[in-house]
């Protein structure tokens, strides 16, 4: 993460200042958009005293200042920080030197202290959410690394990436399996760059020298498998994966030439596989179009019928992405959670599909957004509530 330091300014009565875009998901009632600006008031040099004697003086005392701005990032510095949202202050009344003693004084006067986080954050989130109305952000991936990602000239990367769960592990396997195909059979060569540094690239690559260029996919972590695996085609994978900025590729024509299985344009039987039905079934009807968003009889990394045991489990492993899904809807429904606008992760393709008309209509009455509108500016923080 880039610091920018301020020198002093007497004025305003700190000796630091550092502003910085935020780059973590602190809390489920806020974007990752805006900006921080922390200042700190330090304490005058010690005088030649005892540490306790230099605790017990209030002048001593420092004052640590938080403000948390709403601009763009991608408009910084020319439109500013934007407006203020919130302000926090630190300002210690009583200073402890940290000795052995005080450390262990402290756990045995506050043992369970610890412990009790969690049950206070929950407390706190329910007050926020139902009492005071603030709409719920789901979490975001991690930012990628800036060696791994395209494009990104930030030097900072995500520190809390979530583990594989076993579908997508099972959809990575499914994915190796047919770029080692496609590698071999088709001359093609793809590489695979997880945002996360610590997951090593994958390369697949034809024996002799590749016919093309290399397509280069970006990844934010493996959910981009099991995306690919419970979407019904190479163009409905692209197109919620860059609704979501789940992956990039470094080339949309060689990507869905390469997931569309060199099959496009065979000739088709006319019956989606069960598998392929499955898939259907979860995307709003009234959203695509057949002939913008062609899909194929058999998905490419359906294995082929007399393959029992890796068809049945494909098919358990779409049941069980599509039932956590419900059910993840039916918890938040019942829980009478509210999401930010868009936000819900059961709308990913209506939310999907209002972005791309947004960004296809620009002059829309209905898609601008207006920048003086409270609800923008604030975030989560909104007057009109359900």
């Amino acid at each position: 993460m880039s610091f920018e330091k301020i020198t002093l300014n007497v004025r305003l009565s700190y000796e630091h200042q550092w502003t910085f875009a935020r780059e973590f998901h602190v809390s489920p009632f806020n974007d990752r958009s805006g900006f921080y600006r922390v200042s700190v008031t330090l304490p005058p040099n010690p005088p030649s005293s005892s540490i306790t004697e230099m605790c017990e003086q209030d002048s001593l005392h420092p004052i640590i200042q938080v403000h948390l701005y709403t601009g763009n990032t991608e408009t910084f510095p020319a439109q500013g920080l934007g407006p203020l949202k919130l302000t926090a202050v630190l300002r210690p009344q009583s200073l402890i030197p940290l000795t052995s003693i005080n450390l262990l004084r402290a756990l045995l006067k506050h043992p369970f202290l610890l412990f009790l986080s969690l049950p206070r954050i929950l407390y706190q989130a329910w007050i926020l959410h139902y009492k005071k109305h603030l709409s719920v952000f789901p979490r975001p991936e991690p930012h990628p690394a800036a060696s791994r990602w395209p494009q990104r000239d930030k030097p900072s990367g995500g520190v809390g990436w979530q583990s594989e769960t076993w579908l997508q592990s099972f959809a990575r396997r499914r994915a190796v399996m047919f770029l080692e195909h496609c590698a071999q059979e088709h001359d093609v060569a793809v590489k695979l760059i997880a945002a996360d540094p610590s997951t090593l690239p994958l390369e697949f690559l034809p024996r002799g020298r590749p016919k093309g260029q290399i397509l280069s996919i970006y990844y934010l972590s493996p959910a981009f498998f099991e995306l690919l695996l419970a979407t019904p085609s190479a163009d409905h994978a692209l197109f919620l994966g860059a609704s979501s900025k789940l992956f990039t590729v470094s080339s949309e024509e060689s990507f869905l030439l390469v997931f569309r299985g060199f099959v496009e344009k065979a000739a088709r039987s006319g019956s989606p596989s069960f598998l392929q039905r499955l898939r259907i079934r979860q995307i709003p009807t009234n959203l695509f179009d057949a002939s913008e968003f062609p899909i194929p009889d058999q998905h490419t990394l359906d294995p082929p019928a007399a393959c029992t045991v890796i068809y049945f489990s494909t098919l358990g492993a779409l049941l069980l992405s599509f039932l956590t899904e419900k059910l993840e809807e039916l918890a938040y429904r019942k829980a009478a959670v509210r999401f930010a606008p868009g936000q819900e992760p059961w709308k990913k393709w209506e939310s999907a599909w209002a972005a791309y008309q947004t960004s296809h209509d620009t002059n829309s009455e209905e898609n601008i957004v207006e920048k003086n509108d409270v609800g923008y500016l604030l975030g989560s923080v909104s007057t009109n509530f359900e």
